[in-house]
C-alpha cells in the first residue's frame, strides 16, 4: 500500500486588492468571528462561508474572518472549536493584512495590535527577532517602527470572500488520481449563488445595472478580472465598440498540460438589463447565473488543471446585440479558430419553478462540424451525475454561441427550459431569490463532467498528466525553482516556482 508524503501543508496566496469594486460590500454587518475550518473538508468549508446571514469572509489558512448578521451558533463547525467573536461590527477597514519576512507569509490583525488570525505565526516571528524588535508586542507595531523588511496593508478596500492563505479548496487530502465523480462533487451550490448575488447587487451611484457602458457593469468586469488572476489565470480585457461606448469583455486562459493547441471556450454574458436599464437591471438570472457559472468552473479547474488549453470569457453587450462575442469572434484569426474544438455558453440557469423538474435547454446547430458531438456529450454526461431533464434544439438565437455557429466553430447553449415564460425576463424583478441555487449546481455539475471528457484534467501536482504525481512530477518543479517560470508548474499561482510549489507536488505524491 502506498504512503501519502508530506501529509500536512500550508497553502499560501498572495493578498488581494480591488481598487473600487472591494469597498463597496464593506459594509459593518453584525458580527465579525474568526472560525476555526481546519476539521472541515472543502464542501463543508464552501457551505459555512456562504451560510444565511454571512455578508463575506477572508480565508487565512485554516481560519476564517467571517462578518455578517448570524448567531456564533452558525459558525460553529460540527467537530471544531466555537468561533471567536471578533467585534460587534464587520467594517473591512478595521482590519490590516502584513506579510512575515523573509517569505512574505501573510498575517491578518486587527487594528489596535491584535491577531486575529495565525496567532501563532505572529508569536513565531516575533520570537525569531529577540534583538530586532526588542519590547515590541505586536507585528504591526513592528512596521510602524520601520523594519525595513516588513509591510503593513490596510484591508481597505479589500477583494472580499477570498483565499488569501491555506490548502487550496479542492485538493485538500487528495488522492493520487482522480475521478470525473471528483469534479462534479467540487461544485458548490452556496459559492455560485454568492457570486449570483454580488453581481446582481452591486451598488454604484443611484443604480443596481450591469447595462454595458455604465459604472456597475465596469465594476463587474473589474471584479470579474481580479476573481480569475487571483485563480492564477492569464487575464485580458478586450475592448468593442457598443452603443453605450467602449466596452470590455474578459478573457481568462489557463494553458493546456498536453494539448495546449486545442482550445476550449467556457463562456456568458455579464450585462444585465430591463425596463429601466440604465439605473435598475438586477439581471440575477438572466445573466449573472451564467456569469457565476464560468467563474466556478474557472474554481474547479485551478486545481484539476486541464490537458487542453481552456478559456473563460465573460462577454459585454449581449443584450444590445451580441456585441461582445461577435467582436471576440471577428478577431480571431484563421489558424486561432482551427484551434477551437468546443464552445460552451451558459445564460440563464438557475431559475425553475414549482411546477418543473431541475432541467436544461442545450441548443446548437446540427450543421456546424463537432456540434452534436457537444451535445451527447453533455447530455450523457447530465444523465450519469446529474437528476437534470434534458432537451435538446438545434435552431440556435439569442445568445453568444450563434457568433461561434455562425463561422462554423462547434457552440453549445446551456438555459434552463422556463426562460420564455420566466416572468421577470427583462425586468426590474430579476432579483437573487427568482434563483435556486440547486438549479445551477446541476447544470454546472453536467458541464464540469463534459469538460473533463472534452478538455480532459490532471491532477494539481501532476505535472506530466499521467495519471499520478511522481518523482518525475517534482523534479520538473525543482528545475525551475527559481531558475525559470512556466505557469503550469506554478501550483499556487503566486507569480514564481519556490519551496511551497514542490511541497504541493509531494503532498500528492505516493511511493
Amino acid at each position: 500500500m502506498s504512503t501519502r508524503k508530506c501529509q500536512s501543508l500550508v497553502l499560501l496566496l498572495l493578498i488581494i486588492f480591488l481598487s473600487t469594486a472591494g469597498s463597496l460590500h464593506a459594509a459593518a454587518f453584525g458580527h465579525t468571528f474568526v472560525v476555526d475550518l481546519s476539521s472541515l473538508n472543502p464542501t463543508q468549508r464552501a457551505d459555512l462561508l456562504h451560510a444565511p446571514g454571512v455578508a463575506w469572509w477572508v480565508q487565512l489558512g485554516t481560519q476564517a474572518l467571517v462578518a455578517g448578521d448570524m448567531p456564533a451558533a452558525a459558525l460553529t463547525p460540527p467537530a471544531g472549536p466555537a468561533p471567536i467573536l471578533v467585534a460587534d461590527d464587520a467594517d473591512a477597514s478595521s482590519f490590516v493584512a502584513v506579510r512575515l519576512p523573509p517569505d512574505g507569509l501573510p498575517v491578518l490583525l486587527r487594528s489596535g495590535h491584535t491577531a486575529i488570525a495565525q496567532r501563532a505565526r505572529v508569536d513565531a516571528w516575533l520570537a525569531q527577532h529577540p534583538d530586532v524588535v526588542p519590547h515590541v508586542q505586536e507585528i504591526d507595531e513592528v512596521a510602524h517602527h520601520g523594519h525595513q523588511d516588513f509591510h503593513l496593508h490596510p484591508l481597505s478596500p479589500l477583494l472580499l470572500n477570498q483565499i488569501l492563505g491555506g490548502p487550496p479548496p479542492f485538493s485538500e487530502a487528495a488522492a493520487p488520481d482522480h475521478s470525473r465523480s471528483d469534479l462534479v462533487a467540487a461544485v458548490s451550490a452556496p459559492r455560485t449563488f454568492a457570486d449570483i448575488t454580488w453581481l446582481a447587487t452591486i451598488q454604484a451611484p443611484a443604480t443596481t445595472t450591469r447595462r454595458t457602458g455604465t459604472i456597475g457593469q465596469q465594476l463587474a468586469r473589474d471584479w470579474l478580472k481580479a476573481q480569475f488572476e487571483s485563480l492564477g489565470y492569464a487575464t485580458t480585457l478586450q475592448a468593442f465598440s457598443s452603443p453605450y461606448g467602449t466596452a470590455h469583455n474578459v478573457v481568462a486562459e489557463i494553458s493546456g498540460r498536453i494539448r495546449p493547441n486545442d482550445v476550449y471556450i467556457i463562456g456568458g454574458h455579464y450585462d444585465s438589463t430591463s425596463q429601466s436599464a440604465a439605473t435598475n437591471a438586477p439581471g440575477a438570472e438572466d445573466n449573472a447565473s451564467g456569469t457565476a457559472g464560468v467563474l466556478e468552473m474557472a474554481r474547479i479547474l485551478a486545481q484539476y488543471p486541464p490537458q487542453a488549453t481552456v478559456r473563460f470569457i465573460p462577454f459585454a453587450g449581449e443584450e444590445q446585440g451580441l456585441y461582445g462575442s461577435e467582436a471576440y469572434v471577428n478577431s480571431l484569426s484563421a489558424s486561432e479558430r482551427s484551434r477551437i474544438k468546443g464552445v460552451f455558453i451558459m445564460d440563464m440557469i438557475g431559475y425553475k419553478s414549482a411546477a418543473y423538474p431541475l432541467n436544461v435547454l442545450l441548443e446548437s446547430r446540427s450543421s456546424v462540424p463537432g456540434a452534436v458531438g457537444l451535445v451527447t456529450t453533455l447530455s450523457q454526461n447530465a444523465q450519469t451525475y446529474t437528476t437534470l431533464n434534458v432537451t435538446t434544439s438545434y435552431y440556435a438565437w439569442g445568445s453568444d454561441h450563434v457568433p461561434f455557429l455562425d463561422v462554423n466553430l462547434p457552440a453549445v447553449l446551456l438555459i434552463e427550459q422556463e426562460y420564455d415564460s420566466y416572468s421577470c425576463y427583462h425586468r426590474t424583478c430579476d432579483t437573487p431569490d427568482k434563483v435556486t441555487p440547486a438549479q445551477a449546481a446541476e447544470v454546472l455539475k453536467m458541464l464540469i463532467a463534459a469538460l473533463d471528457a472534452t478538455a480532459g484534467t490532471c491532477l494539481l501536482g501532476d505535472i506530466n498528466c499521467d495519471g499520478q504525481v511522481t518523482t518525475t512530477d517534482i523534479t520538473m518543479i525543482t528545475e525551475l525553482w527559481d531558475t525559470g517560470y512556466d505557469r503550469r508548474v506554478d501550483l499556487d499561482h503566486n507569480g514564481h516556482i519556490d519551496i511551497v510549489d514542490v511541497m504541493l507536488a509531494a503532498w500528492q505524491w505516493q511511493a
